[in-house]
């Protein structure tokens, strides 16, 4: 899914670029305040639908590389069977005013074919009128049947994105080759655990999972190295996050992902090194929260105010979140520590993102 990623804002940038371009005699100089909302509205739409367009093909080349043209076949043929009843949904919906143009068809029509019988002054005027009543009613018949065309192109897209990266997640699970979930721990105390040697309470581990290190399955967070920064990553907001982990990060640097159980956390595969490079130091920890809206957030507010009463206030917290609820949990700490929340999404890019990560 990086590269998936990287080839829809790669696109975005370029087509956000192309529309600028080709539109800077409108925006130079600066519209009024009405015209330049009508025209950032429609170099949204331009990027939103070349961003779908690039997602489209990315997703078909991952695809067609991890189970082959028939599997991205069967997802394509579902989805022209969402849009065809997507586009009978609507016509159903829709069937009286299809109906009633029609019907002003057939009567401009006949306007038409009877007009000059009226006469010679009549000829010119009242067949012209008739001619363009006709003209007006076949276009209000080609603009519903466009509508319903549109309706079904629409649900077809939608429903070929997601069938393209809902079989791209199931191949590559089934063949094990680039994609895997992160999973708890069992619980101490637990069968599993009683056979294996229980691991200290509160700590994760990365699962088992063929191709990972005998290393990385016990790496939980080591509070007996000296830490010199605390990362807090709300990976429910930012799940990307993981892929982007820099292995030159410093070893002192702790990493905690908070994410809610309510659907696994997912990452490419191999494992990413700077997430490897991590727990082999055991500077990693896990924490899944509950099934509930938020759950994840509150973990991170409740395990950050535990950490703040044990660690040196000389080391720092930084929270990586989108989120901007996080800023009373700043402020509230910020009297006695550093305390930073960063915000990994757009207009920072990835790049940017990976120099932050670095510079810690």
């Amino acid at each position: 899914m990086a590269r998936v990623t990287a080839v829809v804002e790669a696109t975005a940038a370029a087509a956000a670029n192309e529309w600028l371009t080709s539109n800077f005699a409108r925006l130079n100089p600066p519209p009024p305040p009405s015209e330049a909302a009508r025209l950032s509205n429609r170099k949204a739409a331009f990027v939103s639908r070349a961003s779908r367009r690039a997602r489209g093909w990315a997703l078909t080349q991952e695809l067609t590389a991890v189970a082959g043209p028939a599997a991205v076949a069967a997802v394509h043929a579902a989805a022209r069977r969402v849009g065809e009843a997507a586009r009978d949904e609507w016509k159903a919906t829709h069937r009286e005013a299809q109906e009633a143009a029609r019907a002003q068809v057939r009567v401009a029509s006949d306007e038409v074919a009877y007009a000059p019988v009226a006469g010679q002054h009549a000829e010119e005027t009242g067949a012209g009128a008739a001619v363009a009543r006709l003209q007006a009613a076949r276009h209000a018949v080609r603009t519903l049947a466009n509508k319903a065309s549109s309706a079904g192109q629409r649900a077809a897209q939608a429903a070929e994105l997601d069938g393209l990266e809902a079989a791209l997640w199931r191949a590559s699970e089934s063949v094990g080759i680039s994609m895997f979930s992160l999973c708890p721990a069992a619980a101490p105390g637990s069968a599993s655990n009683a056979a294996a040697g229980a691991p200290r309470k509160n700590s994760t581990t990365l699962g088992h999972y063929a191709g990972i290190p005998p290393s990385l399955l016990a790496a939980t967070f080591d509070r007996a190295a000296p830490l010199t920064h605390v990362l807090a990553v709300d990976a429910d907001n930012y799940c990307r996050f993981l892929t982007l982990l820099p292995a030159s990060l410093p070893s002192s640097v702790g990493v905690l992902i908070f994410y809610g159980s309510a659907a696994p956390l997912r990452l490419p595969r191999p494992l990413p090194r700077g997430l490897a490079a991590v727990a082999r130091r055991r500077r990693l920890q896990l924490y899944p929260a509950g099934h509930r809206h938020d759950a994840a957030d509150f973990l991170l507010t409740v395990t950050l105010t535990k950490l703040h009463g044990q660690l040196p206030k000389a080391v720092p917290f930084t929270i990586v979140s989108g989120d901007r609820g996080f800023e009373e949990v700043a402020t509230a700490l910020r009297d006695c520590r550093a305390v930073k929340l960063y915000d990994p999404h757009p207009p920072r890019s990835q790049a940017d993102v990976l120099a932050f990560l670095q510079g810690l």
